[in-house]
């Protein structure tokens, strides 16, 4: 567009809204997110023109994704408006499918598993439902309620289900969001070595079209096993091509920069000293002396640092406190 000199009418019209989606879903995928962001904020403004209900809908589904990964507050509106839009059209099924995959997984990163469940029940979603193709990514997501939920023998069963259709249709991204939920569920029923191997199984799919987002910005809780796949990497001959391990290295890097500068502006003074004490495993009542506050004031800190870092417990925020650089 630059050499034939349609950039700037590209960004003035409309109908080049599905084009900057496209580029931002590619960016994406190879985990560009200030480029993936820049351009789908072109195709959101551009879109709000269109009458197209499945344009509008694929933009704000990716306007809201990509500001929830940069900890942008917008996140929030974006994702009201699709749920205005989903409320007030007749939308197609493929796009319902996408849309509860989309909300699932916003819900269940946000720990509202209750609601999770509401949404899946709402759209008829379930073991006893009929698992067809068109809802086959919804039914991914499924499974992740199920880990979530502690069902690990109905996790596992539909896991290996779904696996088994999307393998035999080479799904790719299908195939690699499902090695990916099969290391939480491994690590949930405590088979660490087979966790280890599903999380190599899923690069090695990933490495070919280097789809590095689905491990840098991962649903499944994986990053505690990278250093160990790296190990092995350096030390075995692996099916991993090292230019993807690099890449991989070079993107988690980039992500704990841009995450610990995020968190740092995100949590209050306050909270920065309070989650410091934590480390020293204080109890709260002496954080609240240390820090000249009530009791009550602690526990609000607590629960902003756990909201802000997406934890739910204390273990949790100190590892990740320690992973990004926090403190």
């Amino acid at each position: 567009m630059k050499e034939r000199g349609y950039a700037q009418i590209a960004k003035a019209e409309w109908t080049f809204a599905a084009l900057y989606l496209i580029m931002s879903i590619t960016e994406s995928m190879w985990a560009n997110l200030e480029k993936a962001f820049d351009h789908i904020k072109i195709a959101y403004h551009l879109s709000r023109d269109a009458r197209d209900i499945f344009l509008r809908v694929m933009v704000l589904i990716m306007y809201s994704s990509m500001h929830r990964l940069t900890g942008d507050n917008e996140a929030e509106k974006r994702m009201t408006e699709l749920d205005e839009i989903m409320k007030q059209n007749e939308i197609p099924p493929f796009l319902v499918s996408m849309y509860i995959t989309w909300k699932s997984h916003y819900l269940l990163q946000q720990n509202q598993i209750e609601e999770a469940g509401h949404l899946f029940s709402e759209y008829g979603i379930g073991l006893e439902k009929e698992k067809t193709h068109l809802f086959e990514m919804c039914y991914v997501s499924y499974s992740r309620l199920l880990l979530a939920q502690g069902k690990l023998e109905e996790a596992g069963g539909l896991i290996s289900e779904l696996y088994t259709a999307v393998s035999e249709g080479q799904r790719i991204e299908r195939m690699i969001e499902l090695k990916l939920i099969s290391v939480d569920f491994c690590k949930k029923t405590g088979d660490h070595k087979n966790a280890v191997i599903n999380l190599m199984d899923a690069m090695e799919i990933a490495s070919e079209e280097n789809l590095l987002s689905f491990f840098v910005y991962s649903y499944a809780d994986i990053d505690d096993l990278f250093e160990e796949v790296f190990k092995i990497q350096a030390t075995t001959k692996t099916s991993i091509p090292n230019k993807f391990i690099n890449s991989i290295k070079s993107a988690l890097e980039k992500r704990n920069y841009s995450r610990k500068n995020n968190y740092d502006a995100l949590l209050s003074a306050r909270e920065l000293d309070t989650l410091k004490l934590i480390l020293l495993d204080l109890p709260n009542q002496e954080i609240a002396d240390k820090l000249f506050i009530s009791l009550n004031t602690v526990k609000t800190h607590l629960k902003n640092i756990y909201l802000k870092l997406e934890v739910d417990n204390r273990a949790k925020a100190v590892t990740k406190a320690k992973e990004l650089g926090i403190v």
